[in-house]
């Protein structure tokens, strides 16, 4: 699926994953459902997605192009 894409392909597409889950999860972080007994807030379903897509940038592209896409993913937490 991905094996036509170019590195600079993937990085954007990363990035918008990146982000777009880092938003989502703090959107729906004031709701709650129901695990068993215990109680969690939604966030901790998507949350999972973004610790593994920025793991996969910081080994593929390097600290300072991860460190880039948190700081913009921050940014985007700070517009919306």
């Amino acid at each position: 699926m991905f094996e036509n894409l170019t590195k600079k392909e993937l990085y954007a597409i990363l990035t918008g994953v990146f982000t777009a889950c880092l938003i989502i999860s703090n959107v729906i972080a004031g709701k709650t459902f129901d695990f068993f007994s215990f109680a969690l807030p939604c966030g901790v379903v998507i949350f999972p997605v973004i610790y593994i897509v920025n793991d996969v940038l910081t080994e593929v592209y390097g600290y300072e192009r991860a460190r880039n896409v948190i700081l913009l993913g921050f940014l985007m937490n700070l517009i919306s």
